[in-house]
């Protein structure tokens, strides 16, 4: 199966978002929050649901052995219908509504 070109970008996007987030210190244990634009919902749905409960899975597996330098792993998700519109919207808005750490 091939994920459109706007899916592996929004991927990338999401993914080069945390790389430059500063290293704290062992005082500080802000959780890592990552943001993710899928199909909950729509034709698509069990797509997206399933790529989420794989991230879901994934962080937890992390959290339980200490996260990442002892920082909790989030996954904050927005749901985009699988519409091209929605993703861009979602995506835009976690760049410069929401605070990653």
């Amino acid at each position: 199966m091939t994920r459109p070109p706007l899916f592996a970008s929004i991927v990338l996007i999401l993914i080069v978002l945390v790389l430059p987030a500063p290293a704290y210190g062992p005082a500080e244990k802000e959780p890592i929050i990552l943001g993710q634009s899928c199909a909950l919902t729509g034709p698509s749905r069990y797509l997206g649901i399933e790529l989420r409960s794989g991230l879901l899975a994934a962080f937890a597996e992390a959290n339980q052995q200490g996260g990442v330098n002892g920082r909790e792993i989030v996954l904050l998700t927005i749901d985009d219908g699988y519409e091209p519109y929605l993703a861009i919207a979602n995506t835009r808005h976690l760049i410069e509504k929401t605070t990653f750490s």
